[in-house]
């Protein structure tokens, strides 16, 4: 059994990935594409985190007073990965969905709550799609 995420964590956002691998090239900032969406086993750190910063439907003002600086991957029932936030983009024209500007953060106190050695498990809501969960 995994280890919980730890009710007292920085305010954070949850990013709760589809367990199926969304091939497709995206435009996430201009110039910029991923190269895909969702998670499967062996994903690169690199489409993880392209994975994870876009797009979702956020609030940036209820990020700016909650004050989320964290962004957490999590896929397969274990956090993955966590992020700096350092800004929100868009909205995004189509669909008012915005997406995230991140910076990994591989070592140290926040990655050893967030994430540590296996990952951790996170209870969402019974029934509930939503993949974007605010923490702290």
């Amino acid at each position: 059994m995994s280890e919980k995420l730890p009710d007292k964590m920085d305010p954070s956002i949850i990013v709760r990935l589809t367990p199926k691998w969304k091939p497709g090239r995206e435009e996430v900032e201009r110039g910029y594409f991923r190269t895909g969406s969702g998670w499967y086993e062996g994903i690169t750190d690199t489409e993880l985190m392209d994975s994870v910063r876009a797009w979702w439907r956020v609030a940036p003002n209820t990020i700016e007073q909650r004050g989320i600086r964290l962004v957490i991957a999590y896929a397969a029932g274990l956090t993955r990965a966590v992020y700096e936030l350092e800004s929100v983009i868009g909205p995004r024209e189509s669909d008012g969905r915005h997406a995230f500007r991140l910076s990994p953060i591989e070592s140290g106190p926040v990655f050893d709550r967030a994430v540590g050695l296996d990952g951790k498990s996170v209870d969402f809501p019974r029934g509930s799609s939503n993949p974007i969960r605010y923490r702290g």
